[in-house]
């Protein structure tokens, strides 16, 4: 993965639907771009989520600071 910017982040649930995310990582990674797991329960609650996004569903990419 490259160190460019934007970061990019991937939001996802543990519980989530694990082939969603699969393709999600895949999407990020064939676009070598360099991107953090934040895992909903580990690394953030879906209270924060919902803070920042408004929304607590799952996946989610963000693009600098963007939901996509």
């Amino acid at each position: 993965m490259n160190n460019d910017y934007p970061k990019y982040y991937l939001y996802y649930s543990s519980i989530a639907y694990a082939n969603q995310i699969r393709q999600s990582k895949k999407i990020l990674i064939n676009q070598d771009l360099n991107y953090e797991e934040v895992v909903l329960g580990k690394d953030a609650t879906t209270v924060s989520l919902r803070a920042v996004t408004g929304r607590s569903t799952v996946p989610k990419i963000y693009i600098g600071g963007r939901w996509k």
